[in-house]
């Protein structure tokens, strides 16, 4: 579904100003917008099984850290998709975490929760890391530093580079 929906969608004779007409294959009839919705509503569930942009819990949600999409521009793919869902009456994308949707609606940023960090070694690190601030240990720097250096950190999108003070500031910042 959603390898042919972006074949669809990219495709040089599609413009979204003229929406979009559905038949499923094998079902008679008119599309009365009924069709359109349920195309609409199985593009979503694709979306989030099977199109590698997005990761993450059913209603916590996050974009993908994957660079090839980004490049190939299905993340803006995505973005029409969305639109065109909700202007023709489909589900739209309601699937992200809150703080990704409140950065998506209204382009300010907002702190997350642990909870929504999709990956489970990455958010125990950051747990360990609450717990050392929290806690005022002083094993801080020391774990802090082995966890910077982690691989999966860095394949998560934080920079490797970063110090404690700015790791902790960025994700522990209060709401």
């Amino acid at each position: 579904m959603w390898q042919d929906a972006s074949r669809a969608f990219s495709s040089s004779t599609f413009t979204s100003s003229r929406g979009i007409r559905v038949k499923f294959i094998g079902e008679m009839g008119v599309d009365g917008g009924g069709p359109c919705r349920e195309f609409y509503r199985l593009l979503v569930e694709a979306i989030c099984t099977t199109s590698g942009l997005l990761e993450g819990s059913d209603g916590k949600k996050i974009l993908s850290h994957n660079w090839a999409a980004l490049k190939a521009r299905k993340f803006v793919l995505l973005g029409v998709m969305a639109g065109m869902s909700m202007v023709d009456g489909g589900p739209g994308l309601p699937v992200f975490a809150a703080p990704v949707f409140h950065y998506i609606a209204t382009d300010t940023i907002v702190a997350g929760r642990l909870e929504d960090v999709p990956d489970p070694v990455v958010r125990h690190h950051l747990s360990l890391v609450s717990k050392c601030i929290f806690g005022h240990s002083g094993e801080l720097c020391q774990l802090t530093e082995g966890i910077i250096k982690s691989r999966r950190i860095t394949r998560s999108g934080l920079c490797p580079l970063i110090t404690s003070t700015c790791l902790i500031a960025i994700l522990f910042k209060p709401m």
